[in-house]
């Protein structure tokens, strides 16, 4: 698994090379890049996002976000809250239909980093590509696991890892693209 972790953290660097340059507003989006990509390989392992990731990675997202990216202060605090705030409302709305877990804490704290870092403007897409992914993915493991050997669960960090990955890459492509 390891070689696979390298060559996506070499990936990310060389595009976010290419679309932002050398400074600081790449070194912030490779090192939260980084935790995410180290994260999303734990969760599809344990399906745990570990504490010791998104925890300090939540807490140092709204100051790196607000002073060395387009964000700002009042993105960063909206987008954390917003995006924090969304999926625990998720989470407890599942639990309570459903009376089990749907989404677990992990996601709630990743998003809280993620929405600090894509701003309130881009969690719409952020979203919108980590659930289509996770169920073109989920999708894909029902044909394959006919049987459900595996279970029905997925892991949905990597997918929130993803989502947040190419928006930071091409969200403002795409708005003007889809704003036109």
């Amino acid at each position: 698994m390891y070689p696979v972790i390298e060559l996506t953290s070499v990936m990310w660097a060389v595009l976010l090379m290419i679309i932002f340059g050398p400074g600081p507003q790449w070194l912030v989006y490779m090192f939260f890049g980084g935790l995410m990509i180290v994260a999303s390989f734990i969760d599809l392992k344990t399906f745990i996002l570990p504490d010791v990731i998104t925890i300090p990675g939540s807490i140092a997202a709204i100051p790196c976000a607000a002073l060395f990216t387009p964000v700002g202060w009042e993105g960063a605090l909206l987008g954390a809250g917003i995006g924090g705030g969304l999926f625990w409302s998720l989470r407890l709305l599942y639990r309570g239909l459903k009376g089990t877990e749907g989404l677990g804490l992990g996601d709630v704290k990743i998003m809280f980093m993620i929405g600090a870092l894509a701003g309130p403007q881009n969690l719409p897409l952020v979203i919108t590509i980590s659930a289509f992914t996770g169920l073109c993915a989920g999708l894909t493991m029902m044909v394959i696991d006919k049987e459900q050997k595996y279970g029905s669960m997925i892991p949905f960090g990597p997918f929130l890892a993803f989502g947040s990955m190419l928006s930071i890459l091409y969200a403002e492509p795409f708005w003007n693209w889809y704003l036109v």
